[in-house]
């Protein structure tokens, strides 16, 4: 019986601030084909944009990825209203190493948590 490997669901925003730009740390999707990222935020009048990038090699001269290139859904990723979620899904994942996502302020305030899973499709 074949196996298929999963990343678990797991939080990689925790209560981040919503008045503010903020950059989440990196997350590996290697070898990944499937990945489901859940945004929940609350909050007084928040309002931005959510960009999901991902990078593909890590560099040799540092230890830090430096070439992440955003992600298009052909429609902007929206963070509005007091409260609210939104579900990314990512389907047959393009060749990347690892994922990060940015908030780009507009205006209000509030947090926001974001949650990501994932999943092999073939054996």
């Amino acid at each position: 019986m074949a196996r298929k490997s999963v990343l678990e669901p797991y939080k990689i925003i925790d209560a981040a601030s919503l008045g503010t730009n903020y950059t989440s740390g990196v997350t590996s999707i290697k070898n990944l084909d499937n990945i489901w990222i859940e945004l929940e935020w609350t909050g007084t009048a928040p309002s931005g944009t959510i960009t999901v990038e991902v990078a593909s090699e890590y560099p040799k001269e540092s230890n830090q990825y430096t070439q992440f290139k955003a992600l298009d859904f052909g429609l902007p990723i929206t963070i509005s209203g007091a409260s609210g979620t939104h579900a990314i899904n990512i389907n047959q994942a393009p060749m990347a190493s690892v994922l990060r996502l940015k908030y780009a302020y507009v205006g209000g305030t509030g947090t926001i948590n974001a949650y990501i899973s994932g999943k092999v499709v073939g054996a």
